[in-house]
């Protein structure tokens, strides 16, 4: 081989594995580039069997290497790409407009082999970046904060080159049950183990609260339950579906959903869940899937929490979340007993 060049098509074609980085690391250090033993320590360092004393001897190598290479290593990136974060040896995450990867995708693919890509602004050009053949080694794809809606859920699902997405974070994003419905029945999920959807934090108001409560129209809480009923989510792991008002009968098409059988993360604070609905669930076999359950800042009371707390489905339980309900330190006692210091309240 001649060029460094030659050995991209190698390290995009399987980002996960490390042997086309090492050979392209001997061909480096070949030539005396330290570029080599920066790939070398970062694929050490990615190694869970990687020894803690050792790590420590190259966290530091790593810190010494970058000081010395980073503007170097980055310059083809600067002006126009944001922000960046190296794994592996390469820039692996990306954040920049959807502008500037239109202008520069062909540049990303050949310097950077970024399986993690946050896009600003991506909103009216959406559908000309998902068009784009480089997005097919994304493996997490952030287009957090820009209002997607409807046309942006079917631009989605309709993609043609997102075959690795594992990741999609769609907070903040105006995925209402219109877009949710479309997105929910693409195949382009059918690979997503992690799916965000959280709406930001509401005020307190009196005036925010009685507008959220208008938007609770049946369309509109509907967004849980056209997940629950897709056939394209059995790899999904976790649900983050924070400040939706989803409703108790939302929670529950979840909580049971068949189409889910993976799903063991459930964020679900600030929605509208009762005491009935986690009566309901706590009888549940499907429950005994679930180890992590944000239900901070819901409508809960000791009744639906004691339910939750004494069900012989709720047995896998790492963390759980019931801040911002209304409970007594006596059921608060009752949680602990059970499950010790995974409870937050």
């Amino acid at each position: 081989m001649s060029s460094a060049a030659e050995f991209m098509p190698a390290i995009q074609a399987d980002p996960d594995d490390d042997v086309p980085r090492l050979i392209y690391a001997d061909w480096l250090e070949d030539r005396g580039d330290p570029r080599g033993e920066f790939i070398r320590v970062q694929c050490e360092l990615a190694d869970r069997r990687t020894p803690y004393f050792r790590r420590e001897e190259l966290e530091q190598r790593e810190r010494e290497l970058l000081a010395r290479h980073d503007a170097e290593w980055t310059a083809p990136l600067r002006g126009w790409v944001n922000h960046w974060k190296f794994r592996r040896g390469f820039v692996d995450e990306v954040l920049l407009t959807a502008e500037a990867f239109l202008a520069h995708a062909d540049a990303l693919y050949w310097t950077a082999p970024a399986t993690t890509m946050r896009l600003q602004f991506a909103g009216p050009l959406l559908r000309r970046v998902l068009d784009c053949p480089s997005l097919r080694f994304v493996q997490r794809l952030d287009l957090s904060g820009d209002y997607l809606g409807a046309e942006g859920a079917k631009a989605l699902a309709e993609a043609l080159h997102l075959p690795a997405l594992r990741e999609l974070d769609l907070g903040a994003t105006g995925m209402d049950a219109a877009a949710t419905a479309i997105l929910a029945q693409s195949p382009n999920l059918s690979r997503v183990r992690w799916l965000r959807l959280a709406e930001p934090a509401h005020s307190n108001d009196l005036a925010d609260i009685v507008a959220r409560l208008q938007l609770a129209t049946p369309a509109h809480v509907s967004i849980a339950h056209s997940l629950a009923g897709s056939p394209c989510l059995a790899q999904l792991e976790t649900l983050d579906l924070r400040n939706h008002l989803v409703t108790p009968s939302g929670f529950l098409a979840l909580v049971d959903s068949r189409h889910l059988p993976s799903l063991h993360t459930l964020w679900m604070e600030g929605n509208r869940i009762d005491d009935e609905a986690l009566l309901t669930a706590a009888q549940s076999p499907q429950l005994a899937r679930l180890h992590t359950l944000g239900l901070g800042g819901n409508q809960l009371t000791d009744r639906g929490i004691l339910a939750l707390a004494e069900s012989p489905y709720f047995s896998r339980l790492k963390y759980v979340n019931v801040t911002g309900n209304a409970i007594s330190m006596t059921t608060m006692d009752s949680l602990q007993a059970r499950f010790g210091g995974k409870i937050r309240w």
